[in-house]
């Protein structure tokens, strides 16, 4: 299905004057010094550890474009090599190094030395682009999707930080896969540089691939949104979380165990279909309608409910997944991640490079889920988790690495009651144009685990969430049919204006 025709090592174009401090975000760009360049390393936290051996993320963009094979060869596969390496040189270094762990280093660290460079593949599919790239309440087998996505160059002893797959569908398109390090960066960051790569690409003219360096410096210059702080020194650890979590890696599965290499992942069952659903904000905002009339006539909770796009997409996922599954378990759980860049004392900014994700927790009674007021209890559940974040952010955090599935957010198998959310609608991955205009799709692809929601914005921008799936070809039909019919019923009930009590 899927042809193999380069794979090659995309090096940064690293300035020749620039001296390399990853850990000094104002040197790291200081075009003024002339130091000589000497290769640093960049400190993690304990935001980061808490990944470390646990899955890699993998994200794939789908491009339609109907031009010949040849052009993605002659003109797309250059200028998207070209800019990546001017992305990584002058902007995101760290992401063309790789993560060791050194003996007398009491944690992993992250180097870039001259030279270091990122893997990219350049591949040939004949399968149906059409199908992979639908985004309307679709569902197809999920391992068509694995060939376009490579493998994260790894050892014991390193491990890279991204790899990168150009796939082309002749006549129909190409993707961009990418395979993530999560102990390097969150999605937040990871959707940040897609973006200034992509910024990076569309800028340059033909003028730039054959030499032409006029005006380069303009063409590769970030607006303050896209750059990149690395500065760690403003994460606080009064609890010595940092400490906790080296020691538990370092003590997993034997003493001074220092290897980086993931786990290896379970494949999925053989009958895991993928699916792709549309929650169009004109639903939403109906759905939050529906549910401000029910507070208001019954007043007994004790704080607001939270009624966020975020809430409801959740919630009603949630009760379908439930529903479609046949959960049996006492109480289910959903766990989430909650970005804590604006909840830190003091705060960091947005376009901090890392990870500074914690997890977030809703439990609710299966039965009550499944029951008339199901909606309503999982909009409740996922309510209080939220304030019970906002209460505290970091409460709980040592047991991130506990073993406990109520913390791991991403963990090798999924228990039954328990189901994960990735990624945010907030962060825009459709304004993702290399210059041949917005994705057609983007998907997060999971080789190993179902049950695991992922949000997304959708390509028409209207404010509503893309969501994603992968579940066993039984349930994904039966969620298809529960995700359908309840929108519907959710508007005859909101027409209505009466109160009665969905059935999804």
């Amino acid at each position: 299905m899927v042809e193999t025709i380069e794979v090659c090592w995309v090096a940064a174009a690293v300035p020749d004057h620039d001296h390399h401090d990853l850990y000094d975000h104002h040197d790291l760009y200081d075009l003024s010094s002339t130091r000589t360049s000497v290769p640093k390393s960049l400190p993690l936290t304990f935001f980061d550890l808490r990944w470390s051996r646990l899955g890699i993320p993998l994200h794939l963009y789908f491009y339609e474009m109907s031009a010949p094979e040849d052009f993605f060869h002659t003109n797309i596969v250059p200028r998207l090599k070209h800019s990546l390496s001017l992305t990584l040189g002058h902007h995101f270094l760290p992401m063309a190094g790789t993560l060791t762990w050194p003996l007398g280093s009491p944690k992993p660290v992250l180097t870039y030395a001259p030279g270091d460079a990122v893997s990219l593949t350049v591949a040939r599919s004949n399968a149906d682009f059409s199908l992979l790239s639908d985004t309307d309440n679709v569902i197809c087998d999920a391992p068509m999707c694995h060939p376009l996505v490579a493998d994260l160059p790894a050892s014991r002893e390193r491990l890279a930080v991204i790899a990168i797959q150009l796939t082309v569908f002749p006549n129909c398109g190409f993707t961009i896969g990418i395979t993530l390090n999560h102990v390097i960066l969150d999605a937040k960051s990871f959707v940040m540089f897609m973006k200034s790569w992509a910024r990076i690409c569309g800028s340059l003219g033909v003028g730039i691939l054959d030499g032409v360096r006029d005006d380069l410096q303009s063409r590769i210059c970030l607006p303050a949104d896209l750059e990149p702080f690395y500065d760690r020194g403003l994460i606080m650890d009064p609890a010595n979380l940092e400490a906790v979590f080296s020691n538990h890696l370092l003590n997993s599965d034997g003493p001074q165990n220092r290897s980086l290499r993931p786990p290896l992942e379970r494949r999925l069952p053989p009958d895991s279909f993928q699916g792709t659903f549309q929650f169009p904000r004109e639903k939403l905002e109906k759905f939050r309608r529906l549910l401000k009339v029910k507070i208001k006539n019954e007043r007994q909770y004790g704080h607001p409910v939270h009624l966020s796009t975020f809430s409801l997409t959740c919630a009603y996922t949630w009760v379908c997944l439930v529903k479609a599954e046949g959960i049996k378990d006492s109480q289910v759980v959903l766990l989430f991640p909650v970005d804590c860049r604006s909840r830190l004392e003091p705060p960091l900014p947005q376009t901090y490079f890392g990870n500074c994700i914690a997890t977030g927790y809703a439990v609710a009674e299966s039965e009550l889920l499944l029951g008339k007021e199901g909606l309503f209890v999982a909009v409740k559940a996922i309510s209080d988790a939220i304030k019970s974040i906002n209460d505290g952010v970091l409460d709980g955090a040592k047991n991130w690495v506990s073993g406990s599935p109520v913390y791991n957010i991403t963990t090798t198998s999924r228990l039954g009651g328990l189901y994960t959310t990735a990624s945010s609608h907030h962060l825009g991955y459709y304004n993702t144009d290399f210059g041949w205009g917005k994705p057609k799709k983007m998907n997060l692809v999971f080789k190993y685990i179902t049950g695991i929601i992922c949000f997304s914005d959708r390509r028409n921008g209207d404010g509503g969430v893309e969501i994603g799936l992968i579940l066993k070809k039984p349930h994904m039909e039966a969620f298809a049919s529960l995700f359908v019919e309840g929108l519907n019923l959710i508007e005859l009930a909101l027409n209505s204006m009466s109160r009665i009590h969905l059935r999804l």
